[in-house]
């Protein structure tokens, strides 16, 4: 069975298109999952919409890959799973938990910034926002 994510109204035509159904078109992921069995092939628009946030979107690739259910992405073709080896898909789950990391450092190195700002005196904060507004009167010239 062939099934579809709709995530806006726009990508109806899409999956249409693509010769799926309406009454297969779903818009709520965890009902899609429900429904859908090994060998079943579910497209998406983009890789994005297995999730709200990185996290979301490895754990539900993970989760449909492992129960055999087949995934399309009509904007990345090159992550659809159809045909690809154990190892190609291990890569793929490895490339989202690398974004994850990244991401949270990235997360972590703002929040760790922001912390060092708060315990600066104000003189210190003074003299670094004077630095800054310097820099920046520099670049304008």
């Amino acid at each position: 069975m062939i099934y579809g994510y709709l995530y806006s109204k726009e990508n109806m035509q899409q999956l249409k298109e693509f010769g799926i159904s309406e009454k297969n078109i779903y818009t709520a992921r965890e009902e899609l999952f429900k429904v859908a069995k090994s060998g079943d092939i579910i497209v998406f628009k983009s890789i994005d919409e297995l999730g709200e946030d990185f996290e979301e979107i490895k754990s539900n690739f993970d989760f449909l890959v492992i129960h055999g259910i087949i995934l399309q992405f009509l904007e990345q073709p090159l992550l659809n799973t159809a045909g690809k080896t154990e190892d190609t898909l291990k890569t793929i789950s490895f490339l989202l938990e690398y974004f994850i990391e990244r991401k949270k450092r990235k997360i972590n190195r703002i929040r760790g910034r922001k912390s060092a700002y708060k315990n600066l005196t104000e003189k210190q904060k003074e003299i670094l926002e004077d630095f800054h507004m310097k820099k920046f009167l520099y670049r304008k010239q």
